[in-house]
Protein backbone atom coordinates (compact mmCIF):
# COMPACT_ATOMS: atom_id res chain seq x y z
CA UNK A 1 0.00 0.00 0.00
CA UNK A 2 1.30 3.13 -1.21
CA UNK A 3 0.00 6.43 0.73
CA UNK A 4 1.86 8.90 -1.82
CA UNK A 5 0.15 6.97 -4.82
CA UNK A 6 -2.65 9.27 -6.78
CA UNK A 7 -6.59 8.02 -6.53
CA UNK A 8 -7.96 6.46 -9.65
CA UNK A 9 -11.15 8.38 -9.55
CA UNK A 10 -11.73 10.80 -12.16
CA UNK A 11 -11.38 14.78 -11.46
CA UNK A 12 -15.01 14.94 -11.36
CA UNK A 13 -15.60 12.20 -9.22
CA UNK A 14 -18.35 12.36 -6.55
CA UNK A 15 -18.00 10.98 -3.25
CA UNK A 16 -19.22 6.91 -3.85
CA UNK A 17 -16.70 6.65 -6.29
CA UNK A 18 -14.18 9.00 -4.46
CA UNK A 19 -14.03 6.46 -1.85
CA UNK A 20 -14.01 3.16 -3.72
CA UNK A 21 -11.32 4.69 -6.14
CA UNK A 22 -9.26 5.60 -2.43
CA UNK A 23 -9.88 1.99 -1.08
CA UNK A 24 -8.46 0.60 -4.12
CA UNK A 25 -5.59 2.57 -4.05
CA UNK A 26 -4.65 1.77 -0.60
CA UNK A 27 -5.33 -1.79 -1.46
CA UNK A 28 -9.05 -3.06 -0.50
CA UNK A 29 -10.63 -4.95 -3.41
CA UNK A 30 -13.61 -6.77 -1.22
CA UNK A 31 -16.66 -5.28 0.57
CA UNK A 32 -18.88 -7.33 2.56
CA UNK A 33 -22.47 -5.74 3.07
CA UNK A 34 -26.71 -6.16 3.67
CA UNK A 35 -28.19 -3.77 1.11
CA UNK A 36 -30.10 -1.41 2.00
CA UNK A 37 -31.58 2.33 1.69
CA UNK A 38 -28.91 4.91 2.09
CA UNK A 39 -26.15 2.79 1.00
CA UNK A 40 -27.86 2.16 -1.97
CA UNK A 41 -25.88 4.97 -4.24
CA UNK A 42 -22.47 3.23 -3.05
CA UNK A 43 -23.72 -0.01 -3.99
CA UNK A 44 -24.69 0.88 -7.46
CA UNK A 45 -21.49 2.77 -8.00
CA UNK A 46 -19.54 -0.38 -6.64
CA UNK A 47 -21.53 -2.34 -9.68
CA UNK A 48 -20.86 0.13 -12.41
CA UNK A 49 -17.01 1.15 -12.01
CA UNK A 50 -16.54 -2.64 -10.87
CA UNK A 51 -13.25 -1.99 -8.67
CA UNK A 52 -13.89 -4.31 -5.45
CA UNK A 53 -15.39 -7.50 -5.28
CA UNK A 54 -18.91 -7.16 -3.32
CA UNK A 55 -19.61 -10.06 -1.18
CA UNK A 56 -23.48 -9.87 -0.17
CA UNK A 57 -24.21 -11.00 3.19
CA UNK A 58 -27.43 -12.25 4.89
CA UNK A 59 -26.84 -10.69 8.45
CA UNK A 60 -24.43 -7.50 9.38
CA UNK A 61 -23.03 -9.35 12.24
CA UNK A 62 -21.64 -12.10 9.81
CA UNK A 63 -20.77 -9.53 7.18
CA UNK A 64 -18.22 -7.68 9.98
CA UNK A 65 -16.99 -11.35 11.13
CA UNK A 66 -16.42 -12.04 7.53
CA UNK A 67 -14.38 -8.65 6.82
CA UNK A 68 -12.36 -9.53 10.14
CA UNK A 69 -11.82 -12.80 8.77
CA UNK A 70 -10.17 -11.60 5.88
CA UNK A 71 -7.85 -9.48 7.08
CA UNK A 72 -6.38 -12.45 9.13
CA UNK A 73 -6.56 -14.40 5.93
CA UNK A 74 -5.11 -12.02 3.16
CA UNK A 75 -3.23 -9.62 5.81
CA UNK A 76 -5.13 -6.84 3.77
CA UNK A 77 -8.13 -4.89 5.06
CA UNK A 78 -11.51 -5.44 3.45
CA UNK A 79 -14.46 -2.68 3.87
CA UNK A 80 -17.63 -3.32 5.69
CA UNK A 81 -20.50 -1.19 4.20
CA UNK A 82 -23.71 -1.10 6.25
CA UNK A 83 -26.81 0.96 5.69
CA UNK A 84 -28.64 2.96 8.28
CA UNK A 85 -29.80 2.30 11.58
CA UNK A 86 -30.43 -1.65 12.68
CA UNK A 87 -27.67 -1.95 9.78
CA UNK A 88 -25.57 -0.44 11.77
CA UNK A 89 -26.44 -1.81 15.16
CA UNK A 90 -26.80 -5.36 14.01
CA UNK A 91 -22.67 -5.43 13.13
CA UNK A 92 -22.15 -4.52 16.52
CA UNK A 93 -20.79 -7.92 17.43
CA UNK A 94 -18.88 -8.36 14.60
CA UNK A 95 -16.97 -5.17 14.32
CA UNK A 96 -16.29 -5.39 18.27
CA UNK A 97 -14.76 -8.92 17.14
CA UNK A 98 -12.57 -7.51 14.63
CA UNK A 99 -11.43 -4.77 17.56
CA UNK A 100 -10.62 -7.29 19.84
CA UNK A 101 -9.19 -9.96 17.32
CA UNK A 102 -6.65 -6.93 15.82
CA UNK A 103 -8.49 -7.29 12.47
CA UNK A 104 -7.96 -3.98 10.19
CA UNK A 105 -11.42 -3.04 8.72
CA UNK A 106 -12.53 0.15 6.86
CA UNK A 107 -16.36 0.22 7.70
CA UNK A 108 -18.84 2.63 5.70
CA UNK A 109 -21.93 3.25 7.39
CA UNK A 110 -24.53 5.15 5.71
CA UNK A 111 -27.31 7.43 7.11
CA UNK A 112 -30.32 9.07 5.82
CA UNK A 113 -30.00 12.52 3.90
CA UNK A 114 -28.26 15.52 6.24
CA UNK A 115 -31.66 16.98 6.09
CA UNK A 116 -33.73 14.46 8.34
CA UNK A 117 -30.99 13.31 10.29
CA UNK A 118 -32.21 14.21 14.11
CA UNK A 119 -36.12 14.70 12.67
CA UNK A 120 -37.57 11.30 13.19
CA UNK A 121 -36.15 9.73 9.95
CA UNK A 122 -36.84 6.20 8.99
CA UNK A 123 -33.97 3.60 10.44
CA UNK A 124 -31.97 7.48 11.67
CA UNK A 125 -29.82 6.88 14.49
CA UNK A 126 -26.12 8.76 15.03
CA UNK A 127 -23.88 6.17 13.67
CA UNK A 128 -20.76 7.33 13.42
CA UNK A 129 -21.01 8.40 17.52
CA UNK A 130 -22.55 4.88 18.16
CA UNK A 131 -19.49 3.41 15.94
CA UNK A 132 -16.92 5.25 17.93
CA UNK A 133 -17.47 3.32 20.81
CA UNK A 134 -16.45 -0.29 19.18
CA UNK A 135 -14.02 1.38 16.74
CA UNK A 136 -10.26 3.10 16.99
CA UNK A 137 -12.01 5.87 14.95
CA UNK A 138 -15.27 7.06 13.84
CA UNK A 139 -15.81 10.26 11.63
CA UNK A 140 -18.83 11.11 10.02
CA UNK A 141 -18.26 13.05 6.28
CA UNK A 142 -19.19 16.44 6.55
CA UNK A 143 -18.24 18.01 3.20
CA UNK A 144 -16.82 16.23 0.34
CA UNK A 145 -13.60 17.85 0.22
CA UNK A 146 -12.54 15.28 3.31
CA UNK A 147 -12.00 12.72 1.21
CA UNK A 148 -8.94 14.36 0.08
CA UNK A 149 -7.72 13.37 3.61
CA UNK A 150 -9.95 11.21 5.72
CA UNK A 151 -9.28 7.74 3.84
CA UNK A 152 -6.06 7.89 4.25
CA UNK A 153 -6.12 8.96 8.08
CA UNK A 154 -8.85 6.20 8.92
CA UNK A 155 -6.65 3.45 7.19
CA UNK A 156 -3.69 4.65 8.55
CA UNK A 157 -5.44 4.45 11.96
CA UNK A 158 -6.96 1.24 11.04
CA UNK A 159 -3.73 -0.65 10.68
CA UNK A 160 -1.26 1.21 13.34
CA UNK A 161 -0.15 0.49 16.06
CA UNK A 162 -2.29 -2.52 16.66
CA UNK A 163 -5.24 -3.21 13.58
CA UNK A 164 -8.91 -2.54 14.40
CA UNK A 165 -11.89 -1.08 12.35
CA UNK A 166 -12.49 2.38 11.90
CA UNK A 167 -15.81 4.06 10.21
CA UNK A 168 -16.77 6.59 8.47
CA UNK A 169 -20.18 7.62 7.81
CA UNK A 170 -22.01 9.34 5.14
CA UNK A 171 -25.21 10.78 4.57
CA UNK A 172 -27.71 9.31 1.69
CA UNK A 173 -27.30 12.83 -0.08
CA UNK A 174 -23.76 13.09 -0.25
CA UNK A 175 -23.19 9.74 -2.21
CA UNK A 176 -24.00 12.25 -5.34
CA UNK A 177 -21.93 14.77 -4.44
CA UNK A 178 -18.48 15.75 -6.46
CA UNK A 179 -15.60 16.02 -4.64
CA UNK A 180 -14.46 19.53 -4.86
CA UNK A 181 -17.23 20.40 -6.64
CA UNK A 182 -20.78 22.14 -5.89
CA UNK A 183 -23.15 19.31 -7.08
Amino acid sequence: MNASTQPVAAPEADVAESILSDLVRVGIDTIFTVTGGPLMPLLKTCKDRRLQRVVICRHETAAAVMAASYFHDRGAPAALALTSGPGVANAANGVIHAWREGAAMFVISARPAAAKVGRGAVQDFDSARFLAAITKRSEQLLEPKQLGFLVDELLADALAPTPGPVNLTVCADQWARVVGGRR
